[in-house]
């Protein structure tokens, strides 16, 4: 199958599933929200992959469980069919990044994971929430220059470049620490892939 426009994936009343947009960063397999009632229980692959990471390729007449909208095609036909597979059928040493984190997702779900949660998860959790503070400071900062009528007073319009900068600039350290605490997660979850 190939892959849709916009247009053709909303007609198939399939469920869709658009990309994160944290900074540039997509998470094509999980989607951050979704068109429709995400399909629950299963990972997504497209069709070549599904045949080669999981014991049960794709039928010819086997129709898609959802398409993702691919963050990284930059052509109109950017929704790409995925397959649902359940942890049983799949060899998680053959899935992607991506795959892994929702095979994961999947296996917590149903209780076949420790629920556990890793000093590393715990660390994404709290620079999550720490960096949206900063960036909510940042567009407070933002609404605050906005209706501030000194706003002309260079005195003023310095003090405010400097918090911003400073905001700015806080919430860019947070970013990264929460890039690396997140590649740290994808680590502990590509070492224990399997359900035993």
């Amino acid at each position: 199958m190939t892959n849709l426009t916009r247009l053709e994936a909303v007609a198939t009343g399939k469920p869709i599933a658009l990309p994160k947009s944290f900074y540039f960063d997509a998470d094509f397999f999980t989607g951050a929200e979704w068109v429709g009632e995400r399909p629950p229980g299963v990972v997504f692959l497209g069709a070549t992959h599904a045949g080669n990471a999981s014991s049960r390729p794709v039928a010819e007449d086997e129709e898609p469980i959802a398409y993702i909208h691919y963050f990284y095609n930059r052509q109109e036909r950017c929704f790409k069919p995925v397959y649902g597979r359940v942890p049983e059928e799949i060899d998680p040493q053959r899935l992607s990044r991506s795959e892994t984190a929702l095979y994961v997702r999947i296996l917590i779900e149903s209780g076949n994971y420790k629920t556990e949660e890793t000093e590393a998860e715990r660390s994404v959790r709290d620079l999550t929430e720490d960096y949206k503070t900063a960036c909510y400071t940042i567009r407070c900062i933002m609404a605050e220059c906005s209706v501030d009528p000194d706003r002309k007073v260079p005195k003023r319009k310095r003090e405010v470049a400097l918090r911003m900068q400073a905001a700015e600039r806080e919430r860019d350290e947070i970013h990264a620490a929460l890039i690396a605490a997140q590649e740290k997660v994808m680590e502990e979850a590509e070492s224990c892939k399997t359900t035993t």
